[in-house]
């Protein structure tokens, strides 16, 4: 195995999505990487060094990382902050094509939800019935959720017409799927086009009926074949590349649709390391010896208070 150190740049260092990875990264034995994580804050990290940079909606934002990447030797970018994805993906062509995400018009598909709901019912995928926040709503439960936002953020469930808001164009109106919900992990190499999927269910939300998953649990495929197939359906369907972290939930009849499709790696991805060690292999990194499996449950608060 070759000594040669190489050095990957992760964007978003204090979110729970951009420490899974600096410790995923960190845990990989002979993997001769040098780590450096960047934030808009001084954050804690065990990169092996730490930049403060803009915003994500910052003009400033490429300049910076272009001057990181020369600066640096930088060999690969994963960004993690959702509002960053569309002008990185952008750009990837003048950050030497170091990273390993969609195409611009499929990330900018997923970065408004509307929009993907749209695209994936037109494919065939199913998906709960999704109107814009100035339409008329199909029926009751439903859910409304901002247009553009990631995690559960602003998100409410309404149950009757009395409790609806006075609404606009900056959220959707969704029908409520209420059944069990999952969050797959999924990697489609731009190589040779393979998908590989791990299946994760969440298993205590943190609004109740809705929320980020304060903890997960890895399942085998077999247990919700049909929810591993939508994903990777859903995955081509909207021509992503690289790593996908989705929402998945059953409906009141059992069947599965898609809430929420993210082209990023998520705050569980160490539930699935195989995917980062096949993203490394991608981007003709060092395949690392890989770490020990992961435990069964990881817990999303537990990971943020350490």
């Amino acid at each position: 195995m070759s000594s040669h150190i190489r050095t990957i740049l992760i964007t978003g260092a204090g979110g729970a999505a951009g420490r899974s990875l600096c410790r995923q990264l960190r845990l990989l034995r002979n993997a001769h990487l040098r780590i450096i994580a960047t934030d808009v804050r001084e954050v804690e990290t065990c990169a092996d060094i730490f930049l403060t940079g803009p915003a994500a909606d910052s003009p400033e934002l490429i300049d910076f990382l272009r001057s990181v990447i020369a600066s640096y030797d930088v060999d690969l970018v994963l960004p993690t902050v959702q509002d960053e994805l569309p002008v990185v993906t952008a750009a990837a062509p003048e950050l030497g094509n170091r990273v390993i995400l969609s195409d611009p018009v499929s990330v900018d598909v997923c970065h408004d939800k509307l929009l993907t709901a749209l695209r994936l019912e037109d494919q065939g995928i199913a998906v709960p019935w999704t109107r814009a926040g100035s339409q008329t709503p199909v029926d009751y439960p439903l859910v409304v959720k901002p247009r553009v936002s990631h995690g559960g953020r602003g998100v409410v469930v309404v149950d009757t017409a009395e409790e609806l808001p006075e609404l606009d164009e900056s959220v959707i109106i969704q029908g409520f799927a209420g059944g069990v919900e999952f969050c797959p992990q999924v990697y489609r190499s731009p190589i040779d086009d393979s998908v590989t999927t791990v299946m994760l269910q969440k298993m205590k939300l943190r609004d109740g009926r809705i929320g980020n998953a304060d903890s997960v649990l890895r399942i085998a495929r077999s247990l919700a074949p049909d929810v591993a197939e939508l994903a990777e359906a859903t995955v081509v369907a909207l021509e992503l590349y690289g790593p996908v972290d989705l929402d998945i939930r059953r409906g009141r009849d059992g069947t599965p649709v898609v809430l929420d499709v993210n082209a990023r790696f998520g705050p569980h991805s160490a539930c699935a390391p195989e995917l980062l060690r096949q993203l490394l292999a991608d981007a003709a990194l060092v395949v690392p010896e890989a770490p020990e499996a992961p435990t069964a449950a990881f817990t999303t608060t537990a990971l943020q208070a350490s």
